[in-house]
C-alpha cells in the first residue's frame, strides 16, 4: 500500500465520526497498524518525521471559552473573542503557531 493510500485512509477515518477501533475493525485494518500510519501522518504534517510529537493536553470548555465540533473532521475552539477552526489536513505546525499567537494575544 502506498503512502498516499494510507494517508487517504487516515483522513477517511477522521471524517467518518467513528471511533478508531470500530472503523479499523470494519475496514479489516489492524488497529496498531492504523495508529502508526496516523502518527506518521501527523509528523509529516508537522514538517518533520524525526521530531517527537507534542504531548496531547486535555481541553475542556470553561466560562469565557468553548470548544465544539462543527462538522465531522473539524474542530472549532472559541476563547476570549478568538475562534480557531481546524479541518482535516491542516498543517499542525501552522495550527501550533496560530494557537501560540492567540495565547499570547489574549492571555
Amino acid at each position: 500500500m502506498t503512502w498516499e493510500e494510507r494517508l487517504r485512509l487516515v483522513e477517511e477515518q477522521a471524517s467518518s465520526g467513528q471511533p478508531v477501533k470500530a472503523w479499523c475493525r470494519e475496514k479489516g485494518i489492524p488497529y496498531t497498524t492504523f495508529v502508526e500510519w496516523r502518527r506518521k501522518a501527523k509528523r509529516k504534517a508537522a514538517g518533520s518525521e524525526n521530531v517527537p510529537m507534542a504531548k496531547w493536553v486535555e481541553v475542556s470548555a470553561e466560562e469565557g471559552g468553548a470548544a465544539s465540533r462543527p462538522e465531522a473532521g473539524a474542530i472549532r475552539i472559541e476563547r476570549d473573542g478568538w475562534t480557531v477552526t481546524a479541518e482535516i489536513g491542516i498543517d499542525f505546525g501552522f495550527l501550533a503557531e496560530t494557537l501560540r499567537a492567540v495565547r499570547l494575544s489574549c492571555c
